[in-house]
């Protein structure tokens, strides 16, 4: 892509003045574009702006988030200039909540964290109650709703909402943008990295000195190098 072509993002401005510091041909690039046709698709459709105003239900649900979402989330901090400690302070609170009232489920996060490959950790389809809310909602607004993570953008748009009972629509370009988020193809192999909620990204692999690291090194690769190279770089920093 050249730096006067528009950005790959959708928003319509030059690339040399939106996500130039971007590979093109990267993940988070690839992730861009498939939301971007979702969300043009979706308004077409005209299933923009169903919720209710002031309504922020769903952002206290348990749900979970992939590693290449978390990644461009965190590039979205930086960018604009986020005390990343406040958020590790707050998902380290939510962390200790969840603990108190569900200490199962905190258990298995920490398992699968530390390497057990019983995936039953993942409990993205049960109820759970008085749980705390997203640590980037304040005041009612999600403070990272431009980049907010896929299982956010769909849920009341094509995905039933119990609360303002809109029909669940199929569309590809829903199935297009989860696989950008979800998974990486390879030399002819799938690299899906194990998901976990927003919270847990923070203070289990940005509260910890060693990870935080690593992390800051695979978000260095996602956005400088193409989608093929960062797979390499993920095999060796996964080892």
């Amino acid at each position: 892509m050249e730096r006067n072509d528009k950005c790959f993002c959708g928003s319509g401005k030059k690339y040399k003045k939106c996500h130039s510091h971007i590979n093109s041909e990267s993940k988070i690039a690839e992730m861009y574009v498939y939301r971007d046709k979702y969300n043009k698709k979706v308004k077409d459709l005209g299933l923009l702006d169903l919720c209710n105003d002031n309504c922020s239900e769903c952002c206290r649900d348990y749900f979970f988030i992939t590693e290449f979402e978390f990644l461009l989330i965190l590039d979205y901090l930086i960018l604009n200039n986020k005390n990343l400690e406040d958020y590790i302070v707050m998902a380290k609170d939510s962390y200790n909540k969840i603990n108190s009232r569900y200490s199962d489920i905190i258990q298995k996060l920490d398992e699968n964290a530390n390497g057990s490959n019983d995936l039953t950790y993942y409990m993205d389809n049960e109820d759970f109650i008085d749980l705390p809310s997203c640590i980037f909602l304040r005041d009612g607004v999600c403070e990272i709703y431009d980049v907010r993570p896929d299982v956010c953008r769909v849920y009341g748009t094509t995905i039933k909402c119990r609360k303002i009972n809109n029909e669940n629509v199929s569309i590809k370009e829903m199935d297009e943008m989860f696989a950008a988020s979800e998974m990486l193809q390879y030399n002819n192999r799938i690299i899906k990295p194990r998901p976990y909620p927003i919270f847990y990204w923070l203070k289990y692999f940005l509260g910890d000195d060693f990870l935080k690291l690593k992390t800051f090194n695979k978000l260095k690769v996602i956005l400088k190098e193409s989608k093929y190279e960062y797979a390499k770089v993920y095999e060796i920093l996964n080892i």
